[in-house]
């Protein structure tokens, strides 16, 4: 489960989503993924793929992360910061629609 923190767009127009996490890091991570590209969690491309789902859950556990954690996810980059709180901002860097 994760907190709804607000949807935005970026200066330059760019969609912009942030969720507080209280579950899994990764879980909210694939949520607010789906959101942003208005799709089912089940279409989205693994997020193994991107990051080690397991390794990101034990980094950002709570209390346990003391600097920011980002990388990229299906086109978009992902910010994890230390107080859990996921951003999630369209890059144009690569292919949103691909699964």
């Amino acid at each position: 489960m994760s907190r709804r923190m607000g949807d935005q767009r970026g200066a330059s127009g760019t969609e912009l989503v942030h969720r507080k996490a209280d579950g899994p890091v990764s879980t909210t991570v694939v949520r607010a993924m789906a959101e942003v590209r208005g799709t089912s969690t089940l279409e989205l491309p693994p997020l193994a793929d991107a990051v080690d789902p397991e390794a990101l859950d034990t980094l950002c556990a709570e209390g346990g992360a003391t600097s920011r954690v980002a990388f990229d996810y299906a086109g978009y980059r992902v910010g994890v910061e230390p107080d859990r709180t996921v951003t999630v901002v369209a890059t144009g860097a690569g292919p949103r629609d691909s699964v």
